[in-house]
């Protein structure tokens, strides 16, 4: 695994948003989930600058930067905006991110530019994400029950 080398995605996610709700005014650099998304897309990147350098490279690597790139982004903006409905709304786009991601990995391995084992990699990172971004979605969903 490239990021989550014995990570506990349910512990670490709750955790992290538990403190955060809990009163004590945390930076997005401090929440786990962001930290993974980001790692992710360092790792990604520099894979990326091994690409052949033309056209086809360019544009699918670009776009594969965007995604995982927004993936991070939007975890930060959610959490930037201070409500949960608008960090749940955020991160549920975040994990859309990862689809779009997982998408392009797709082109990049019928392409040729990336392997199987590449592409096997970065899938199993995603979906770890995934999971800590849906055990995240489903913490703000019980606080905002318990308000109504």
């Amino acid at each position: 695994m490239l990021v989550f080398k014995n990570s506990n995605y349910r512990t670490t996610a709750i955790w992290h948003y538990r403190i955060r709700m809990g009163g004590v005014k945390k930076d997005f650099k401090d929440l786990r989930v962001w930290q993974v998304a980001d790692k992710l897309f360092v790792i990604v990147l520099k894979d990326c600058q091994k690409f052949p350098k033309n056209r086809i490279a360019y544009f699918l690597s670009d776009q594969l930067l965007r995604a995982i790139g927004s993936i991070s982004a939007n975890i930060a903006e959610g959490h930037g905006r201070g409500g949960d409905r608008e960090l749940q709304r955020s991160l549920i786009i975040a994990r859309g991110e990862i689809s779009e991601a997982r998408s392009w990995i797709a082109k990049l391995v019928s392409t040729g530019y990336i392997n199987h084992y590449q592409a096997k990699k970065y899938e199993d990172e995603f979906q770890i994400l995934s999971k800590m971004i849906t055990v995240f979605i489903g913490e703000i969903r019980k606080r905002l029950k318990k308000k109504l």
